[in-house]
């Protein structure tokens, strides 16, 4: 079988759905030496992040534009290579793709197309929100299989895009590789972690969250939770450390903190390395993530493979993946968070339970499984099971 992958997340995007992406090819390699992959790029593999084996073919085509890569090109080359599967990993996908060649689609939230979703102040994400809300629905009517991250996000798609539920499959995502590098970071996690206090001033206690600047990430409302608790007697040293906006320096989350008088206690970090993360996921106090709607959130299994005391959103699809690993709050309920954020600095030996119980619970998304899971699918439709 020729499997096709629109690869870009892969190469260009550190986290997120790169990760996922990284995360099943990898895997691919390992599992499969006998169908051949055709990953298709926007620009070179510099940094050499994608298997290197005999059965994996690399195309780089032009021009990048998104839509024109994504509509166009992609399927002319899928053409071209004789693809029997093709495989869109990202947020979007082509939406004429030949009924010759199979088609799956990974659609790890819907949230553009959600009216609870506020505009965003950034140009850049209105104009991607606007592509998604326009491609995403008709890519998935055209798709013979869709993958989702959850059970929450899978009624998203069969209530908002009407696919039939016998077409999409739930396969959690699994972080084999991050959890891997962790436990080369750990020898030397002091000498990483010194060099981080001196450059950002980190004092002594801080949260962290894993933020940005789009409306979903709820990072106004993390910066509305920390002010709260800084307030309180004992707790006016604790800061905040806010990593996530890729070195953006003025920012509305920049000039939100300087109005509430938190300059020097909240700080937004560069951008930062996974070792760098590992080290701020396991030094700080607390970890929180918001989240205003559905996704599998990366940075949560993240924090609870290092064994971080976590605060989640109760948004769906958390509660169904999370449930017991961390503490789950109404994001908006400012008292609850703060309450809860001093209990967790405070009680050591409740920190401490939710450690194990999110190391447990880290454990069972691996991505070996996510791998396995995903080729049984890509076979499925290519014996036309599906």
């Amino acid at each position: 079988m020729k499997i096709g992958i629109d690869a870009r997340y892969a190469v260009w995007q550190t986290r997120g759905i790169g990760r996922y992406t990284r995360e099943l090819l990898q895997c691919y390699a390992q599992l499969d030496k006998t169908n051949e992959y055709f990953l298709y790029l926007d620009r070179p593999d510099v940094n050499q992040v994608l298997p290197q084996a005999p059965n994996f073919h690399v195309r780089i085509l032009k021009p990048e534009f998104w839509p024109i890569f994504e509509q166009f090109l992609l399927v002319k080359a899928s053409l071209g290579d004789g693809i029997d599967l093709l495989h869109a990993p990202g947020v979007s996908g082509p939406i004429f793709v030949p009924k010759k060649i199979k088609y799956v689609i990974t659609i790890h939230d819907i949230m553009f197309l959600k009216p609870i979703l506020p505009t965003s102040p950034i140009l850049r994400q209105r104009l991607g929100n606007a592509y998604r809300g326009l491609a995403v629905p008709p890519a998935v009517a055209r798709a013979d299989a869709i993958i989702t991250d959850s059970e929450a996000q899978k009624e998203d798609v069969v209530k908002i895009l009407g696919k039939d539920r016998d077409k999409i499959k739930v396969i959690h995502i699994g972080i084999d590789e991050f959890v891997a590098k962790r436990q080369k970071v750990l020898p030397c996690i002091e000498a990483i972690w010194n060099n981080l206090k001196q450059k950002y001033e980190i004092k002594g206690r801080f949260i962290f969250t894993v933020g940005g600047t789009a409306p979903q990430h709820l990072t106004k409302n993390v910066i509305d939770c920390f002010a709260a608790a800084n307030k309180e007697p004992g707790f006016e040293d604790l800061q905040l450390v806010i990593c996530g906006l890729m070195g953006q320096k003025e920012t509305y989350l920049h000039k939100y903190a300087s109005q509430l008088g938190l300059e020097g206690k909240v700080i937004f970090t560069d951008y930062i390395s996974d070792e760098e993360l590992i080290a701020f996921y396991t030094k700080t106090s607390v970890f929180i993530h918001f989240l205003l709607t559905d996704g599998f959130e990366l940075p949560i299994i993240e924090a609870l493979s290092c064994g971080t005391p976590s605060i989640f959103s109760n948004t769906p699809p958390i509660p169904e993946l999370y449930e017991g690993a961390g503490v789950i709050v109404d994001h908006f309920n400012i008292e609850q968070v703060k309450k809860e954020i001093i209990s967790l600095i405070s009680d050591s030996r409740r920190a401490e339970e939710l450690k194990h119980k999110g190391l447990e619970k880290a454990s069972t998304f691996t991505s070996r499984k996510m791998a396995s899971e995903t080729l049984e699918l890509y076979a499925s439709c290519v014996e036309s099971k599906i």
